[in-house]
């Protein structure tokens, strides 16, 4: 079969219906899945974040793991429960809401996640049903007597107390006020908990009041132990989506709560949008990295520059298992006899395959978004596979409908990225640079990897000729190219053609942003200061001016 097939094509177009993991139905969340490493380092007792930018298939991850759990319950008496951030946070008219008040309505609507997912599955959960997750009859009355028993405790200690107890998080009547919802049995299993007026006499709204985590936790595990239950996994996603501010004070609110106990969290976040804590004094508030909680880094497990053969497989697979998943027997038609492994190959050849796995980043869902914009170009060629070409011309698609947007809307970023590619493509014809490790804290560098237009390939590196210095290794989007208001404001083919696209890394070890370009664009934008020292640019974002007033290249105080 050849690839301009009409059901080649049909196939190709409806991959977009499984490009984000929220719209996955067809199939099976751990059928599609690819990267069995991610799930196996996951599926433990530790409270962990994983960290990735979007696309990078956080969401996936969560799922998949979800159903890996509940789909062995019966011999783990392991729950997992899947939590979206998005859909817990306050409306948009609680924007008059603090930092802390946030937390607490987020913290709120967490448990009542849990709570909801006790109670749909009870049955199951009792042996009574197969399945986690298929909701059933109805609860039996004894477990609606107990489950509204304990949800009715919980809601008091959400309620506030004014008595200070272990571990407990102060609140002012105004925010109990604001923020105060109170908890209830999900709707599909026909119970619910009225919740009564128990404080209408109560005084006035600048009055102190508690909530006692402490309460709170022991009644959770009181339902865990209840239900017989060896493990709770909360999978909370989109965890960048809480306001900032509020970050820490839920991390704290969690740790409190849960860290002691049979639950486990399990979050994804965006790396530059988290703030799970910090260190105040002695003491560590919120989630403390390495200690409370552990990372795991999905960006950059298969950059193509530096390692070939593991990311060729890896989407090899994703596509074989998505095109699939899509319409199953056409992967035997257009194998043939072929090896499975090849599969990718039918459509690319090596050189345009190398051009589309730069292109993405590592990025799942650029991947497909990419090969379902290339074949478009192909579709009505008369060529036998996607050429280079076909593969640029999507590339630069891609960056206008996905990508331009959120560079255009943050003029710093887009100024930064100007220069960048003035310095770096025009000016060394090159995709690939390098920029002293001191940078990589900075916020604009950090926001262009956000919006993948930047992209980290390597930490650590050693520049040949300054063998004192580290480096971080970067690639400039070259969907980019087109549209940025650099000197040759319309880049041709053959100007691209000409750029070089590393792909070993060990080329580039000459091609460096240094000192003086960071410098100058951060005095440019009134985010830098010359030292009266040693008369270098002191970076005001930088971790060791922002903590103890020293300077990043002296380290004297200032």
């Amino acid at each position: 079969m050849e690839i301009s097939d009409s059901e080649v094509r049909t196939t190709i177009a409806n991959l977009a219906d499984v490009v984000r993991a929220e719209n996955i139905q067809s199939t099976g969340y751990l059928d599609l899945y690819v990267g069995h490493d991610a799930l196996d380092s996951l599926n433990n007792v530790n409270n962990q974040v994983v960290y990735g930018r979007r696309g990078s298939g956080k969401t996936h991850l969560l799922k998949a793991l979800q159903e890996r759990v509940n789909g062995e319950f019966s011999e783990s008496r392991r729950i997992a429960v899947y939590i979206d951030s998005r859909k817990i946070l306050p409306h948009s008219e609680a924007n008059s809401l603090t930092p802390e008040q946030t937390a607490l309505v987020v913290f709120r609507n967490i448990i009542q996640k849990l709570i909801d997912a006790f109670s749909e599955n009870v049955r199951p959960i009792f042996g009574r049903a197969d399945v986690i997750s298929i909701r059933t009859d109805p609860l039996d009355e004894d477990a609606k007597e107990n489950l509204n028993r304990i949800l009715k405790i919980i809601n008091l200690e959400l309620q506030g107390k004014s008595i200070l107890r272990l571990a407990e998080v102060p609140v002012t009547r105004e925010e109990i006020s604001k923020t105060n919802k109170g908890l209830t049995l999900s709707s599909s299993p026909g119970v619910a908990y009225d919740k009564k007026n128990e404080f209408r006499n109560q005084t006035t709204v600048n009055e102190t009041s508690f909530i006692s985590i402490f309460d709170i936790a022991e009644n959770l595990e009181k339902l865990v132990e209840w239900l017989d239950l060896n493990r709770v996994i909360c999978l909370v996603d989109e965890w960048s989506e809480v306001p900032v501010s509020a970050q820490r004070h839920l991390a704290e609110m969690i740790k409190k709560a849960f860290i002691a106990s049979k639950f486990s969290f399990k979050v994804a976040a965006i790396p530059n949008r988290t703030d799970l804590g910090i260190k105040t004094g002695e003491k560590f508030y919120g989630l403390e990295d390495g200690g409370d909680i552990f990372g795991y880094q999905l960006d950059n497990r298969y950059v193509f520059e530096i390692d070939k053969i593991k990311t060729r497989h890896f989407f090899n697979q994703l596509l074989h298992k998505h095109i699939e998943a899509t319409t199953p027997e056409l992967t035997s038609k257009l194998l043939g006899k072929k090896r499975t492994e090849n599969f990718i190959n039918l459509f690319l050849t090596n050189k345009a395959l190398g051009e589309l796995l730069i292109a993405s980043a590592g990025i799942p869902r650029d991947f497909i978004n990419l090969f379902i914009h290339s074949y478009e170009q192909f579709k009505d060629s008369n060529a036998k596979h996607i050429s280079v070409k076909n593969i640029r011309l999507a590339t630069s698609g891609w960056y206008e409908t996905d990508k331009k947007k959120q560079v255009d809307d943050n003029p710093t970023e887009k100024a930064l990225l100007q220069a960048i590619v003035q310095e770096i493509v025009v000016n060394k014809n090159s995709s690939h640079f390098m920029i002293g490790e001191q940078y990589s804290t900075n916020p604009h560098i950090q926001s262009l990897i956000d919006f993948r237009v930047l992209h980290l390939r390597k930490k650590g590196y050693s520049h040949k000729d300054l063998a004192k210095e580290t480096f971080n290794v970067y690639s400039i989007d070259y969907g980019c190219y087109n549209h940025l208001n650099i000197t040759r404001t319309n880049l041709d083919n053959d100007f691209l053609a000409n750029i070089a696209v590393h792909e070993d890394i060990r080329d580039i070890r000459r091609i460096y942003l240094n000192d003086s370009f960071m410098q100058k664009f951060q005095l440019n934008i009134g985010e830098a200061f010359y030292c009266p020292l040693c008369k270098k640019a002191v970076d005001i974002n930088h971790p060791a001016y922002v903590k103890q007033k020293i300077c990043n290249h002296c380290y004297e105080k200032i």
